[in-house]
């Protein structure tokens, strides 16, 4: 996972943070890396749902992109 592929795969704001549209709040492209890094870290949904770090808000978050094909 990268800046680069964050932006270009989950919804971004008009200065590339990226947007937590469910509640209407943003994180930056490395603030996002960071909370969500680990060994073998990628931008799936069963990754990022089983991250320890993951929040039930996050787990929402995560469960809406799917739905909207943007992870797999």
């Amino acid at each position: 996972m990268n800046v680069e592929k964050v932006i270009n795969t989950l919804p971004t704001d008009e200065d590339n943070n990226v947007v937590m549209e469910l509640y209407n709040c943003f994180i930056s492209p490395e603030g996002f890396i960071k909370r969500f890094d680990g060994n073998g870290a990628s931008l799936s949904y069963e990754w990022l749902y089983n991250h320890k770090k993951t929040t039930p808000t996050w787990k929402n978050q995560f469960e809406s992109w799917k739905e909207q094909g943007l992870i797999d």
